[in-house]
């Protein structure tokens, strides 16, 4: 069972790290602005870390919070490799739920104007977040397990 989740925490990594390379890619959101009725609308596509002047928008911020809290799910899980404790994980998955919030609210708004990178990025959080619930589960199971032994070696 512990070799189970030492594979886990290594794919949440893995999948933490390709969510953010989808993230910096330059093509991941796509910005619409209307230039009046008569002309063709401007298109721009920008990364989830975007210029200033695109974060007056509210889309800007959300994208950023995203992109912050990717980073931090890169860190913990680095740290989870080293240290497994149930607490790492849990906040993990804290912060992978924001995200995958955050990419869905992403896609709502911006329902015309969705790429490949937003799906991409919600289905990894999501597959991230089954993960990370699974692991989870089979690291209670075995401290619990553990504890079982323990006390039946000590009423011997």
């Amino acid at each position: 069972m512990e070799k189970k989740i030492k594979i886990n925490n290594l794919v949440n990594l893995i999948f933490s790290c390709i969510i953010f390379i989808f993230e910096i890619m330059p093509e991941s959101v796509k910005w619409v602005w209307s230039n009046g009725p008569d002309s063709a609308n401007t298109v721009y596509l920008t990364s989830y870390i975007m210029d200033p002047g695109l974060m007056l928008w509210g889309i800007g911020f959300l994208t950023l919070i995203i992109v912050l809290l990717t980073i931090t799910n890169i860190i913990i899980n680095a740290v989870t490799l080293l240290d497994d404790r149930n607490k790492l994980k849990i906040t993990t998955l804290v912060t992978t739920s924001i995200c995958l919030l955050g990419s869905i609210i992403l896609i709502m708004l911006m329902r015309q104007y969705v790429t490949l990178q937003n799906i991409f990025i919600m289905v990894f959080f999501l597959i991230q977040m089954i993960l990370l619930i699974v692991n989870l589960c089979l690291s209670v199971k075995q401290k619990k397990l553990s504890k079982d032994i323990d006390m039946e070696q000590d009423a011997i």
